[in-house]
This record gives structure tokens, sequence and C-alpha cells, in this order.
């Protein structure tokens, strides 16, 4: 978390995927892990890790502004 609180992203991608395999089931690891790649220019992996984040929780707000935002972009950019 240190490194993504300090927008290290490189850093923090993978200990954000290791979280993931350790906690598979926690939204907002997937919604850190989204944002990371997001931010590294990888939109189709920050899409689905935001999707996966929103399985695992329909209600989670983050997770659905920043999968908007990544489409959006994508879309943009295309």
């Amino acid at each position: 978390m240190v490194y993504f609180m300090q927008r290290r992203w490189d850093e923090a991608l993978p200990h954000l995927r290791e979280a993931v395999r350790l906690r598979p089931g926690d939204a907002d690891i997937r919604t850190d892990l989204g944002t990371v790649l997001a931010s590294r220019g990888d939109l189709p992996g920050a899409i689905q890790a935001f999707e996966e984040a929103l399985k695992l929780d329909p209600e989670h707000e983050v997770a659905r502004a920043h999968l908007a935002w990544a489409r959006a972009e994508l879309a943009r950019k295309r």
C-alpha cells in the first residue's frame, strides 16, 4: 500500500497482483489493481480488474466510477 499511496505504480503492481492471489474475493484490492493498471496505461487490464471488483461487490462506487472513466478513455483513444 505504501507504493500505491506514493503512486509508485511499477513497484506497487507485483504486490497488488500477489494480494489478489491471496485474497481473490476482495473488491477493494481489485479496484486498487485496476487503478494501478490504468495509471500505467493498461486500460484493458484496468477495465477487467474493475469489472471483477464489481462482480464481487456490485455496489462498489469507486470501481464503478473508475470503470466508466477507463471505458471512456479507451474509446477516446481508439
